[in-house]
C-alpha cells in the first residue's frame, strides 16, 4: 500500500464474536494493579499461552531490568497497569458493544473503556493526516525518524480495526498515508523496531527481536475467546462518569491491593497498605483493605514515604477519596509536631440539606484555596498532590484548589476524619 509491504490484521469490530483485549506478561492476579508493571516475556510464549486469531505487539516500555510501560492501561474492563505521570501520546479505547474511540492521552476517559492502551503519535484524524510527535511528547529518533512501524486504526463507522505491520521502514508521514489508503479514518502509531510481532492462529508471522512486555489480542469465532473473559464482555456496562485529573477515576472493585479482611488497629498497631506503613496517631480509627479501600472513621492514621527521598524533578502522589461522614481530610507531607500533624491539608466537607459542600486546602489555619464539592463518582472524588521543587500544586477531580510555594514538608501522610483512599499511587514527574 502507497509502496509500503505490510501485513493486516482486519478485525470486524461489528460481529458479536469479536473480543479485543490486552496482554501482560506479567499479568496482575485480581485485585492487583501494575504501577510500575514487572516483567516481560518470549513472543512465542505469550502466543503459545493464547490461542487467540491473532496476536500483535502492543504500546512502548523501557529496556530497564523491570519494563516500564507507556500509558494507563485497561484490560476486560479492569485497571490493569496505572500511570499518571505521562500525560502525553494517543490513546486507543473500545467502549461496550466495540465501540471505538481515539483521542490524546490526557483527554482520555478509560473509566468507561473494555480496552485503552496509549502509544502514538497519532496518524490520522478525521481522515486527515496529523502527525505531531514532539507536541504529543515523543522526541526519540527511533520514533520521529524512519522505522519498520506497527500502527493501528479504524474506519469511520467504528466497525472495522485494523493492526498494521510495516515490513518496509517509513516515515510517520507515509505510515499515515498507508494507513490512509487501507480506509482508515482515525490511527495511530505503536511501538515498532525490534518489538513489532504479529501471530495468527498461533503462527508466528513476524517474530520480535526482544522480549514483550504488552499485546493486542483478538479473538473471533473460530478462536473465541475464553469463557471467563467472554462472559465479561458480554457483561460489560459503559459507565456514565465524568473526567478526573489526568484521566484519573475509580476503576472499580479491582483498583489495587488483595481482599483483607476488615482489621481494627490497636494502640501502636502498624497497618501495611501496598509499599506503604500506616499507624494509629489519633482516635480511634478503624482500618480496612477491602478491594483496595483505606478506611478510617474519626480518628487519623499516619504514614511514612516508602521511599528514603522523592525523586529529584518532582513527583505526583495521586489516591482516590471517598467521605464516610460529614468531613474527611488528606494531609500531604504531614509530620509530627508538639502532638499534631502539620503540613498541607485538603479538607472535604460534604454537602448538607440547604448547603453545597466544599473543599478547601489550607496551611495550619490559613486557607490558601477552595473549591465546591459537586457530586463525585458514587461519592469518590480523585485528588492528586503535585510536587516540584518547593512548589506544590492540588488536584480535586481536576480542578486546581490551590498552589503552595516555599513550604517544608514532612514524609509522611495522613488521613483524618471519617473517610476512605484508594491508589495513594506515587509517580515521578
Amino acid at each position: 500500500m502507497a509502496g509500503a509491504a505490510v501485513r493486516v490484521v482486519d478485525v470486524d469490530l461489528a460481529d458479536p464474536a469479536t473480543v479485543v483485549t490486552l496482554r501482560l506478561a506479567d499479568h496482575p492476579p485480581p485485585g492487583e494493579v501494575k504501577a510500575p508493571p514487572r516483567g516481560d516475556s518470549a513472543f512465542q510464549k505469550l502466543v503459545a499461552g493464547t490461542r487467540a486469531a491473532a496476536i500483535m505487539n502492543g504500546t512502548y516500555f523501557s529496556l530497564d531490568a523491570r519494563p516500564a510501560l507507556m500509558g494507563t492501561m485497561v484490560e476486560a474492563g479492569r485497571l490493569v497497569h496505572h500511570v499518571s505521570w505521562r500525560p502525553h501520546g494517543t490513546t486507543f479505547g473500545l467502549r461496550a458493544g466495540n465501540l471505538p474511540v481515539m483521542e490524546p492521552a490526557p483527554r482520555a476517559w478509560w473509566r468507561d473503556h473494555w480496552l485503552s492502551l496509549t502509544a502514538g503519535p497519532r496518524l490520522l484524524e478525521d481522515g486527515r493526516v496529523r502527525v505531531r510527535a514532539r507536541e504529543e511528547g515523543f522526541l526519540d529518533p527511533h520514533v520521529t525518524g524512519v522505522a519498520t512501524r506497527s500502527a493501528l486504526g479504524y474506519d469511520r463507522p467504528g466497525e472495522r480495526l485494523l493492526l498494521v505491520s510495516f515490513h518496509t521502514p517509513v516515515s510517520l508521514e507515509r505510515a499515515a498515508r498507508v494507513m490512509k489508503a487501507l480506509g482508515c479514518w482515525q490511527a495511530m502509531n505503536l511501538d515498532g523496531g525490534t518489538s513489532r510481532a504479529l501471530a495468527e492462529r498461533g503462527r508466528v508471522v513476524v517474530a520480535p527481536g526482544r522480549r514483550l512486555t504488552n499485546t493486542i489480542t483478538v479473538y473471533d469465532s473460530r478462536d473465541p475467546a475464553p469463557s471467563a473473559l467472554g462472559r465479561a464482555f458480554a457483561g460489560f456496562r459503559k459507565v456514565e462518569a465524568r473526567p478526573g485529573p489526568f484521566g484519573l477515576a475509580d476503576p472499580g472493585p479491582f483498583a489495587c491491593g488483595r481482599r483483607r479482611p476488615r482489621q481494627a488497629l490497636g494502640p501502636g498497631q502498624v497497618y501495611d497498605f501496598e509499599d506503604w506503613r500506616f499507624v494509629r496517631a489519633q482516635g480511634a480509627p478503624i482500618v480496612m483493605n477491602y478491594d483496595g479501600w483505606l478506611e478510617t472513621r474519626g480518628g487519623t492514621i499516619f504514614a511514612r514515604w516508602p521511599v528514603s527521598a522523592p525523586p529529584a524533578r518532582g513527583f505526583r502522589l495521586s489516591c482516590l477519596t471517598r467521605p464516610l461522614g460529614p468531613s474527611m481530610a488528606v494531609t500531604f507531607g504531614a509530620a509530627r509536631r508538639a502532638g499534631r500533624l502539620d503540613g498541607l491539608v485538603l479538607e472535604h466537607r460534604a454537602s448538607v440539606a440547604g448547603a453545597a459542600g466544599e473543599v478547601a486546602l489550607r496551611i495550619g489555619n490559613a486557607v490558601i484555596g477552595r473549591v465546591p464539592a459537586a457530586a463525585g463518582d458514587a461519592g469518590r472524588h480523585v485528588v492528586a498532590f503535585e510536587a516540584r521543587g518547593p512548589r506544590t500544586r492540588v488536584f480535586f477531580d481536576g480542578r486546581l484548589v490551590g498552589e503552595a510555594a516555599g513550604v517544608k514538608y514532612g514524609a509522611g501522610l495522613a488521613v483524618s476524619g471519617a473517610g476512605a483512599v484508594k491508589w495513594l499511587l506515587r509517580e515521578p514527574l
